[in-house]
């Protein structure tokens, strides 16, 4: 799962006004949110939490990808 925080004001409202520096701010504050709702990046037991600025995509932002399960309840 993938996201990225949005303000227009602070990282632009399109590709028009959209610079590195804004990209790149919205990794660090999207690691400062994920932070404060008790979900560091890191690697987890159910999976990892991440957080990055893309140069080729040109886009900041982070996500969670969750590890196959191994349990008793395994989706088959």
């Amino acid at each position: 799962m993938d996201f990225c925080l949005h303000d227009p004001s602070k990282y632009g409202s399109d590709w028009s006004d959209a610079t590195q520096e804004k990209e790149e701010l919205r990794a660090q504050d999207t690691d400062l949110w994920l932070t404060s709702i008790g979900y560091p990046t890191g690697d987890y037991p159910w999976g990892t939490v991440w957080v990055a600025f893309d140069l080729k995509g040109f886009s900041g932002g982070g996500g969670v990808r969750y590890r196959a399960s191994t349990g008793p309840n395994k989706a088959e």
